[in-house]
């Protein structure tokens, strides 16, 4: 009998495709697009905008990975801490948002940005916003508005349809992904795609252009010519710029780094700011020309970090820095979500300027703001989510407590992650009780629940010769449990846990959490395909792009068939691999006694790298489990699993010619009957590999 414990096994489709012939499935590369990336969204026709509408220019402008305290107007030292004089000064003639809140890591809080939802209405564990949601972009162009999108995206990038032109932008110059190079531009082999390649995307194909040219240079050139090119008569602008500096690799060049003295501050505090200062040349040089085409007094500029300052191992730097709050990027504490933002523009009315607001600010809220503010049509998005059936616009227009129309923010609750349990959360080791990791804010006191990553305080100075010399002895996890409370307005660093306390409080903080919680969502994951990346990239010179093409829907599935063992030797057998629906056991049992909802097998194409062989009931797939050592040894295991759950590219079989049960994952290995009862892996060429026929009558 073989079997696999359910909470050991990962997730992995069988990889399959139909011949002419019912009885045999070829291992050609599978290019139908899976049923989870065929999301697209509804086009919107263009209307006119709303009668008195003010539709200013609007510049949104995220840094990635940007401190709290890496902002100059933040930090301790101020200037001799940090290099940001652009971005200081116009946040000092702007207005300062002091409780400006984000996800805890970047591509949700991107998605809030682009669509109104709070992450947990949006995107929290998938890699694509719902194509059910209209974008911000999409709102724009609907009413007239010019718009461009520069840098980093990580919305989605398997479709044409989830890159920035797809949803709504004129123009797109950037990497569809979370992070690379900032030289090469290249990224590995894991994650969205399938397979390493250069990462740099122009509207609708490959760039082509910039390797071996630092990242934000690149961008810097790309925003110039958007804006010279820009006709301000003729139509608003939306500008979306999304710096890759100052997320990981800590890469910089030198004299940018050389603006913070070796004797005064390591090399590692030197590469991270160094980068903030990039970034802060290209904030200046944007609004130095917005200025000089006379476009700067019409324009409303929105600055934010997507989270907070990565200072952890588990992050993808870990040299920023975000005291005096708690924690940092990854974390629900207030250094993962709170962070540096500002508006500024000569669009703000010369009374408000110069001033600092402390109410509550979420970063779905811009949606609605810019939206309204555009004279847009249905702001709220709700006739695309009633259609659609997704969550409608979660954000609040701000843009009267932006300009002292009213003196609080409509803003007074935040829901800053949904429930994830431990091991959805990827926290190592975790012992955390029957509680899960996720955060709340209601009025002045908000809960973290489960265990953070981390949870420690950087310091004025951070890194430090002391800090970078043992680090691991700050970096350890912090665990809530059914819920850490603090009060927020009088302790914002997040010293003081008031569960313990205030038990009351806590229960309805809890009660309410959950009540919000009920109502997740997430959009589809669209799977990678390793083989049709490297396609791709060998047909685009070296360069990623979506990979899947949108053809006709998937067929339907094909069959029943039996999965008929053939020995070795050529002598049929009347042995047929069954299904067990209670667990993910298979059982080989001779043909003729075998019920026949168990034996019957089909071949689907909505599995998530291409043709799946399927159970009866569909949701059911056949799948591998390599050994925890990952060296495809005879005790990797042949088991039953749910279809969509999972990574699917690194363990997909295909039956091969001599219909054998071949592993795409593990080389020259087989599935292959060990044992009277026993699926295993084995070499292909040994005398005993077993073949299989896939037979179309299951009687």
């Amino acid at each position: 009998m073989c079997f696999l414990d359910e909470k050991m096994a990962p997730s992995i489709i069988l990889f399959l495709l139909i011949t002419n012939s019912a009885n045999f499935v070829s291992n050609e590369v599978v290019s139908m697009v899976p049923d989870k990336c065929n999301n697209s969204p509804d086009p919107l026709d263009p209307v006119p905008p709303k009668t008195g509408a003010p539709r200013p220019h609007i510049v949104l402008f995220v840094i990635d990975d940007f401190g709290w305290s890496s902002l100059g107007l933040h930090n301790e030292a101020g200037a001799n801490g940090t290099h940001t004089p652009n971005m200081d000064a116009a946040a000092s003639e702007g207005i300062l948002l002091d409780r400006h809140y984000t996800f805890r890591w970047c591509a949700p809080t991107r998605a809030s940005f682009m669509t109104g939802r709070m992450p947990y209405h949006v995107l929290e564990a998938t890699n694509v916003a719902s194509g059910g949601m209209n974008m911000i972009a999409a709102k724009l162009r609907q009413v007239g508005y010019r718009t461009h999108q520069v840098g980093k995206w990580h919305l989605g990038c398997q479709m044409q349809w989830m890159t920035p032109a797809g949803r709504g932008f004129d123009s797109s110059f950037g990497y569809l992904t979370g992070g690379e190079d900032h030289y090469t531009h290249s990224v590995g082999g894991h994650g969205y795609f399938g397979c390493p390649g250069i990462d740099l995307f122009e509207t609708d194909h490959p760039a082509y252009t910039g390797e071996g040219v630092y990242g934000a240079y690149l961008f810097n050139d790309r925003v110039q010519k958007i804006i010279a090119k820009h006709d301000p008569a003729a139509a608003p602008l939306f500008l979306y710029v999304a710096t890759q500096d100052t997320h990981g690799p800590d890469q910089v060049p030198a004299h940018y780094a050389d603006y913070f003295d070796p004797t005064a501050f390591t090399a590692a505090y030197g590469v991270y700011n160094g980068m903030g200062a990039a970034a802060d040349e290209l904030f200046g040089n944007l609004t130095a020309a917005l200025k000089a085409k006379n476009m700067w007094t019409d324009t409303l500029l929105v600055f934010s970090s997507d989270n907070g300052g990565p200072v952890s191992k588990f992050t993808s730097s870990k040299s920023a820095n975000n005291w005096p709050l708690r924690g940092g990027k990854k974390t629900d504490f207030e250094g993962g979500v709170r962070v540096s933002a500002f508006v500024s523009g000569g669009f703000l009315p010369a009374t408000v300027r110069g001033r600092t607001l402390t109410g509550y600010i979420h970063c779905s809220d811009w949606y609605p703001t810019f939206c309204n503010l555009a004279g847009g049509s249905d702001c709220r998005d709700t006739k695309a989510a009633t259609r659609r059936g997704v969550p409608a616009v979660d954000g609040f227009d701000q843009w009267n407590y932006l300009t002292g129309v009213v003196e609080m923010s409509p803003r007074k609750e935040i829901m800053i992650a949904r429930c994830e349990h431990p091991n959805q959360h990827h926290i190592p080791n975790s012992t955390s009780n029957p509680s899960c990791t996720g955060a709340f804010i209601s009025g002045k006191y908000k809960i973290v629940l489960g265990e953070q990553y981390y949870g420690f305080w950087q310091g004025p100075t951070f890194p430090n010769a002391s800090t970078e010399s043992n680090r691991s002895m700050f970096d350890l996890p912090v665990d809530c449990g059914l819920g850490c409370l603090f009060d927020i307005q009088s302790d914002p660093s997040e010293t003081n846990d008031l569960a313990a306390t205030n038990p009351t409080q806590l229960a309805i903080m809890r009660k309410r959490y959950f009540e919000l919680n009920a109502t997740q969502f997430d959009g589809p994951r669209c799977p990678p395909n390793p083989a049709l990346c490297k396609q791709y990239v060998a047909a685009h010179h070296g360069y990623l792009g979506p990979i899947y093409k949108k053809g006709p829907p998937s067929p339907p599935l094909q069959g029943p068939f039996r999965l008929e063992y053939k020995s070795g030797n050529g002598t049929d057998s009347t042995l047929c691999l069954v299904s067990n629906p209670e667990s993910p056991k298979l059982r080989l049992v001779p043909c003729a006694g075998a019920n026949v909802s168990t034996k019957a097998w089909f071949v689907g194409a909505d599995g998530p790298i291409g043709n799946a062989l399927h159970t009866l009931n569909g949701s059911m797939c056949l799948k591998m489990h390599d050994t925890p050592g990952g060296n495809c040894s005879s005790w990797s295991q042949i088991y039953i699993g749910a279809c969509n759950a999972g990574p699917a590219a690194n363990n997909s079989f295909s039956i091969a010619t001599g219909a054998i049960l071949k592993s795409n994952q593990c080389a020259d290995r087989c599935a292959v009957i060990r044992s009277a009862s026993t699926l295993k892996l084995e070499d292909c060429n040994v005398a005993t590999a077993s073949g299989w026929d896939l037979v179309g009558d299951i009687a």
